[in-house]
């Protein structure tokens, strides 16, 4: 299930004969960008109505002052970054719906996770949160250490796949949309050149996904731009894993043998749905099935 696909791909790389098979479910196979919204502005919650979401603020983190300290320095959690294998340009700056500027091209680590607050204003966390305590000698470089270990994951992992391998995904366009992009929202450039955007530093920024950007160095009202983080799902998913990133699972080496593609559940919940079970238990039939008997021992 989710994030024990990544760690089973791995297992199955390092010694395939010693597994019949893996079954997927919901595996964010590329990646979720949602991760790196909440390094910004903690964990999303969808109005004063929804629950579910503001039990999981409770424990994750309401802000970016909760999120940093427990997620910048664990490889697990910062393996769940958008990979090279996710679409680029999922990380989006847009004036009203017109997007003006979307990265990363290539490389998401060299082009978006390397970069802090102290280097440009989008950049994917303040390190000025990581080590609230003040007991950690250098807390961006620890940062950076784990960083680099889920880099290694990920370029080690690749889009391997066990030989017999089968699962499912969430496509769901109503109920359970994802963030297949995030995107920093502004009513008005005033300005068309766009090149200070992409390389300035703020001039402030909050806990909660906001951000006020001088565009040169003059600092009259006109020539700063206040942006905000959108929080509205925008793709198809399980609530979770975005399509964009969840249907990678076809793309992987050698090919699966089979992917089923079912909406109507979330994330958390898969399993609880009739045909994700069903899914599964053909799935786990069909590995026991194509398998040669045992020897009968006489």
């Amino acid at each position: 299930h989710s994030m024990g696909g990544l760690v089973t791909r791995r297992a199955a790389q390092l010694a395939p004969d010693k597994m019949l098979g893996v079954v997927h479910g919901v595996q964010p196979v590329a990646g979720a960008p949602v991760v790196y919204r909440r390094f910004r502005a903690g964990t999303e919650v969808g109005g004063v109505f929804d629950l579910e979401g503001a039990a999981v603020a409770a424990i994750v983190g309401w802000n970016a002052a909760d999120i940093t300290p427990t997620l910048a320095c664990s490889p697990g959690p910062l393996e769940l970054l958008p990979t090279k294998h996710y679409p680029p340009g999922w990380l989006q700056v847009a004036q009203n719906e017109q997007v003006v500027m979307a990265l990363p091209q290539a490389d998401p680590y060299e082009e978006i996770y390397s970069k802090t607050t102290d280097d440009c204003w989008w950049g994917m966390l303040d390190p000025k949160l990581i080590d609230p305590k003040g007991k950690m000698k250098s807390p961006l470089e620890a940062h950076r250490t784990a960083l680099g270990k889920a880099a290694d994951f990920h370029e080690a992992l690749g889009l391997y796949a066990h030989p017999q391998t089968y699962g499912y995904y969430g496509i769901d366009e109503r109920k359970y949309r994802a963030f297949g992009h995030i995107t920093w929202q502004t009513d008005k450039l005033p300005h068309d050149d766009v090149l200070p955007l992409v390389i300035n530093q703020d001039s402030g920024h909050t806990l909660n996904g906001q951000s006020t950007v001088p565009l040169y160095q003059q600092e009259a009202q006109d020539a700063r731009v206040k942006l905000k983080l959108a929080n509205v799902c925008n793709q198809g998913g399980d609530g979770t894993v975005p399509r964009d990133s969840a249907q990678v699972l076809d793309r992987l080496q050698p090919t699966p043998q089979v992917v089923f593609r079912i909406a109507g559940f979330d994330h958390q919940n898969s399993f609880a749905n009739r045909y994700a079970l069903q899914a599964t238990v053909y799935s786990i039939a069909r590995l026991v099935a194509e398998q040669a008997p045992a020897p009968v021992p006489y």
